[in-house]
């Protein structure tokens, strides 16, 4: 059992409630799954977007200047 099945499995007994095995695997692939995109979108983030970016207000509050 892994640490995302136990907790599910805790949070449950916790509330009182059952999950069937079926669904905890579900929820916990589900959970992987999502952490993997997540992962994907950060390293995406850390490619593509600058370090600094000037604020867009700066623009509307100087329209004559750059």
């Amino acid at each position: 059992m892994n640490e995302i099945e136990s907790n599910i499995l805790l949070s449950a007994k916790l509330k009182g409630i059952t999950i069937p095995e079926e669904n905890v695997n579900i929820l916990v692939s589900q959970m992987e799954t999502a952490t993997g995109e997540l992962i994907k979108l950060e390293e995406i983030i850390s490619e593509e977007v600058p370090l600094f970016m000037p604020p867009l207000l700066s623009k509307v509050q100087k329209p004559d200047e750059g």
